[in-house]
C-alpha cells in the first residue's frame, strides 16, 4: 500500500514526506490493529517519510469480525516548476515501460 502511494507522487517528481491511514474493522482487536500500523510504519520508514496518524473505525453490521479495510494518503513536495505533468511530452520522445504481473487484492483474515 505504501509502494503504491510512493510509486503515484515521484512519477510527478515528488519527494514522499507523511502518510495518513485508515483502518476499517468489524471488531477491533488490538494486537492485529497494533501489527497493522507498525508495518505501515515501517513500510513509511523504508521509503523515506513518517507515518503520522490516520483513523481506526470499528463497524459491526457493516464489516465482518476478522475483515480490515485499508487505506492511506500520502503527501509530498515539489517545486511547482519541477512538476511531472506531461506538459514537456513532444513528438519523438521515447516512452519506456517494464513488464508488471501487477498486484492482486487481497481479503486476509485475522
Amino acid at each position: 500500500m505504501i509502494n503504491h502511494l510512493v510509486n503515484d507522487i515521484i512519477v510527478m517528481g515528488a519527494t514522499p514526506l507523511t502518510v495518513q491511514d485508515c483502518i476499517v474493522c468489524g471488531k477491533l482487536q488490538p494486537e492485529v490493529v497494533g501489527e497493522i500500523v507498525a508495518s505501515i510504519a515501517e513500510a513509511c520508514r523504508e521509503q523515506g517519510c513518517t507515518l503520522t496518524g490516520g483513523e481506526t473505525s470499528e463497524q459491526p453490521g457493516v464489516v465482518d469480525a476478522g475483515v480490515y479495510v485499508l487505506s492511506s494518503s500520502i503527501v509530498g513536495v515539489v517545486e511547482k516548476s519541477r512538476i511531472i505533468d506531461g506538459s514537456a511530452i513532444a513528438e519523438g520522445d521515447v516512452v519506456l515501460a517494464a513488464a508488471s504481473n501487477g498486484c492482486t487484492p487481497t481479503a486476509i483474515r485475522w
